[in-house]
């Protein structure tokens, strides 16, 4: 039976109790494996300290490209939080699952892993046929590094499921995350007391030698198998069909397609239509020399066929592989603009204060179409989405906000609502004071100040000079220079007043 103490959650990370058992754990690792060096832990995954990465500054909330492991050190010198994407992108910018250009390995990760409960995940580690190849002690939980034979080309997969357009691109990342789930599925374990966090393909995990959360401690790194499979074996060894059957029986028709076996009604499929464009032709023509090739042996090697087909149309996706070329700011078409952070969480603070029990769908739903205004990333505005929510649940424990609802907020995010019809339908008002005309305005108001002071001493002191104005506004603490007064229509015309002209404003006074 479990016990509460082994299962407990550790809040503070500060506490003396969490700093003992972060010890304790790696004193633990340590007797079972060789620890190692972020510098050997960036080689295990890159094949090369030399090689090019990116890094998420989490305190920064900012994606840096590195050119080698020289330039990791110095962030991890000068940073607290930082993460390491095991994948490589075409793009600069936010990473995204369907920019992915390779992918060097999964992680598995676990949370919540207790140094009272770690003896038992050691025992599972070492029973396992599939070993991942590091593991990172990041804090409160365990990173398990499953590391491929070499990186897995998302770009030629992805290109050759999609040359036909069978399936969208997208989907074939589903394919790819069941291979990462069926490994998380391994490290289920209710009796070991710990939990399997799940990562979707293009999340950053906290790297070693970066600082757990409670920075005065390192995330520390540890070999543990030097046995590698690529992407396409875990897939077999744990039972995920990269081809699926109505896949895979597309490709049987075309590399069968000139066989007098295959049913009539499979024929009829596979003849070109007689209005056929010359495009759609073509695209079908394209395995002409694989059919060729490959149909001696294709009923007797179905699985080898298909290998080969997908190696040859990867050579033909590389071909085509779009390159990652730096455009001059000066030159480019439409200028990347980084998310609004500030607007961001006025909106937030607006919204989790100003909610009531009949509108918080709608201003969950409204909350989730700004943050998408404001460029906020998709997973910073679920994460926030949700403590907006716990608070409510707090507030009205009674009137609980469901984990339904919340999916239909993410999923309604689309639709766009006015400031006025949101005050009008809600009760909150989400305006937000624009920054230049608040600037702007308070630069008038100091200007305004500025000259009632300065004509106030001309009035006083008639025969006074521009030095000597700037002097007592300088010290009536307006930094003002004596250019500026000159070219102040204010201060000049009176300061070019005749007495007549004063003698005269004193009379009619």
């Amino acid at each position: 039976m479990k016990s509460a103490t082994a299962n407990e959650v550790f809040s503070d990370v500060y506490s003396e109790e969490w700093q003992a058992d972060f010890r304790k754990k790696e004193e633990l690792l340590s007797s079972h494996f060789e620890k190692i060096t972020p510098e050997e832990y960036y080689r295990q995954i890159f094949g090369s300290v030399e090689s090019r990465s990116k890094l998420l500054l989490q305190e920064l909330e900012q994606c840096k490209n590195v050119n080698n492991f020289k330039e990791v050190e110095e962030h991890l010198s000068k940073h607290e939080h930082v993460s390491l994407y095991l994948q490589s992108f075409f793009k600069n910018g936010l990473p995204k699952t369907i920019l992915i250009d390779k992918c060097f390995g999964i992680v598995v990760e676990l949370d919540n892993v207790r140094s009272i409960r770690l003896p038992e995940l050691l025992v599972k580690i070492s029973g396992m046929e599939l070993k991942p190849n590091m593991l990172v002690s990041s804090g409160n939980g365990i990173h398990l590094y499953y590391l491929f034979s070499e990186p897995f080309d998302f770009f030629s997969f992805t290109s050759t499921i999609s040359m036909l357009g069978y399936i969208k691109r997208e989907d074939v990342f589903e394919v790819v995350k069941q291979v990462y789930n069926k490994l998380s599925d391994l490290y289920v374990d209710e009796s070991i007391g710990y939990k399997v966090d799940r990562m979707h393909l293009s999340q950053p995990i906290r790297m070693c030698g970066s600082t757990t959360k409670n920075i005065n401690f390192r995330t520390v790194g540890y070999r543990v198998s030097d046995e590698r499979r690529s992407l396409e074996e875990y897939a077999e060894l744990l039972g995920v069909e990269l081809f699926d059957d109505e896949l895979a029986k597309l490709i049987d028709q075309y590399l069968h397609k000139d066989s007098d076996e295959l049913p009539e009604d499979v024929i009829k499929e596979l003849e070109p239509e007689a209005a056929e464009s010359t495009e759609q032709s073509n695209k079908f023509n394209i395995f002409d020399d694989i059919n060729t090739t490959f149909f001696e042996f294709y009923k007797d090697n179905k699985s080898e066929v298909r290998a080969r087909w997908l190696e040859y149309a990867k050579q033909l996706g590389d071909e085509d592989r779009p390159k990652a070329t730096t455009v001059p700011v000066g030159k480019r078409k439409y200028p990347t603009k980084e998310p609004n952070y500030s607007n961001y969480l006025k909106t937030l603070i607006k919204v989790m204060y100003g909610a009531s029990i009949g509108n918080r769908q709608k201003l969950m739903t409204i909350f989730c179409s700004r943050a998408a205004m404001y460029r906020v990333p998709e997973e910073r505005m679920k994460k926030d989405a949700r403590t907006i929510r716990d608070f409510w649940n707090k507030t009205w424990p009674k009137e609980m906000f469901k984990e339904r609802e919340l999916e239909c907020a993410f999923k309604g995010r689309k639709y766009w609502y006015s400031n006025h019809t949101i005050w009008k339908q809600t009760g909150v008002d989400l305006s937000i004071e624009n920054k230049r005309e608040a600037k702007k305005a308070v630069k008038e108001e100091k200007r305004s100040d500025m000259q009632k002071c300065a004509v106030e001493f001309i009035q006083a002191n008639r025969d006074c000079s521009y030095s000597d104005i700037a002097e007592y506004l300088t010290s009536s603490g307006h930094r003002v220079s004596e250019s500026t007064i000159k070219r102040d229509a204010v201060i000049k015309a009176e300061k070019e007043r005749r007495p007549a002209d004063v003698n005269e404003m004193s009379d009619i006074k």
